[in-house]
């Protein structure tokens, strides 16, 4: 599994909604949901590509 980057994925979302939304909007709630719930994912995803388990399934592959 290829690793991930989550400061290259911030950039290439600013770069696709930047016309449309400006970095001075204050935060709604579900902004904030929703942070949680990508971050928590990007977590999850960290974790796999560093596990020692998931190099061991990549080798059985």
């Amino acid at each position: 599994m290829d690793s991930v980057n989550p400061l290259n994925i911030l950039k290439l979302l600013q770069s696709d909604y930047e016309q449309h939304f400006q970095l001075c909007d204050s935060p709604s709630e579900f902004d904030r949901m929703l942070k949680t719930i990508i971050k928590d994912f990007l977590d999850v995803q960290i974790d796999l590509a560093g596990s020692p388990i998931s190099a061991i399934e990549e080798d059985l592959a």
